[in-house]
Formats: C-alpha cells, sequence, structure tokens
C-alpha cells in the first residue's frame, strides 16, 4: 500500500473511532495492521561485507568429493610438494585402507594420466594430523601408483623419502591423495585413521 492510501484509511478509521467511542475491534484493527505499515521506515541497502582474510591455519571445510579439505594437506615430506595440484574428476579412489603397513585401494580412471614404466601412472601421497585439529601438518609422497591399483608399502613413510621420520601413532588420522606424476592433477581425497 502507498503511504497516501495508508493515510486515507487511517483518517477513515480515526473518523469512526470518534463516532463510536468503545469500538475496540476498530482500534484494534489500527493498531494491528494500519499504524505498523505507517511507521516501518524503508530498510536501506545492505552494503557488501568485505571478503574476510585466509587463516591457513584454521581447518577448511570438505568441498565436493574430498573426505578431507586439501588445503589442509601440508606438503613437506617425500621431497615433491603439489600443493596446487587440481582436482581431475575423471580420477577417483576409494576404498582405500591401511592394513599394518601396506596401503590397499582402487579406484576409477587410473590410466587417465599417462603410463610410465611398470605400469605407473600416478603417485601416492599421505598425510598426519598428530595433534588432530583438522590440518594434516607431517606428510607428502611416499610411493608411485600402478593402473592395476597394486597394493602399495608404506615402508618409505619410515625411511626413505626425503624428511619422512617415522609411522604415526595408533589411532592417528590419516589422508591420502594421488597426482599424475607432474604433480598438477589429482584425485580426491580419502582418510581414515592408522591401525
Amino acid at each position: 500500500m502507498k503511504y497516501a492510501q495508508i493515510f486515507a484509511i487511517g483518517t477513515i478509521l480515526a473518523a469512526l473511532l470518534a463516532a463510536c467511542s468503545g469500538c475496540a475491534t476498530i482500534q484494534g484493527l489500527w493498531d494491528k495492521y494500519v499504524k505498523p505499515e505507517i511507521e516501518k521506515p524503508d530498510q536501506p541497502d545492505q552494503p557488501d561485507q568485505p571478503d574476510q582474510p585466509d587463516q591457513p591455519d584454521q581447518p577448511d571445510q570438505p568441498q565436493n568429493d574430498d573426505a578431507v579439505p586439501f588445503a589442509n594437506l601440508r606438503w613437506n615430506r617425500g621431497g615433491e610438494n603439489f600443493a596446487g595440484a587440481q582436482r581431475d574428476s575423471r580420477v577417483t579412489i576409494r576404498n582405500v585402507a591401511v592394513r599394518g603397513t601396506t596401503l590397499t585401494y582402487a579406484g576409477d580412471g587410473l590410466t587417465v594420466w599417462p603410463i610410465q614404466t611398470d605400469n605407473v601412472t600416478h603417485i601416492w601421497a599421505i598425510f598426519f594430523d598428530d595433534n588432530r585439529d583438522g590440518i594434516y601438518e607431517r606428510g607428502g609422497k611416499f610411493d608411485w601408483g600402478r593402473s592395476t591399483a597394486a597394493p602399495r608399502p608404506l615402508h618409505h613413510v619410515n625411511h626413505g623419502y626425503s624428511n619422512w621420520d617415522g609411522y604415526p601413532k595408533s589411532g592417528t588420522p590419516w589422508a591420502a591423495v594421488i597426482t599424475d606424476k607432474t604433480g598438477r592433477h589429482r584425485s580426491n581425497v580419502v582418510k581414515g585413521v592408522w591401525p
């Protein structure tokens, strides 16, 4: 309703109120419907809120099919840093499990990336959240992966590749991902708990 119409209705109702002393019904209608419309100010547009600065040590929320946000994985072991890898939706890992010191898995699209000698198509990386804060602060490359999804030994985590310094404690959350050999493309991120 336009304010002029509301004012006209209010004037008519006020005249009726004066004529009908004790007509509580009209007064109630006035107070309930007309008066709030007259008093309601126009709402100004809300300005856009500025983007909040990133806080790198705060865990992100998982997106798409990642069980753990890829940004929460710290590439500080294994001699490679593939933190800039982009999700390749053609490659998905599933049924990933750590049994003893062996990683087993299945997957789709394991032959999408170029094949190297011995059927190598990807690089495996694993990360540990030793303090359970959602940031997987210890991890990186630990082995090559094959298009046949052959089980991967985890002995390089205990010794071998650059900066690896041992297996985590039992019950430590882990996250794993595969990348192509160049580190430009990646699979989804999966997670589990160290046995």
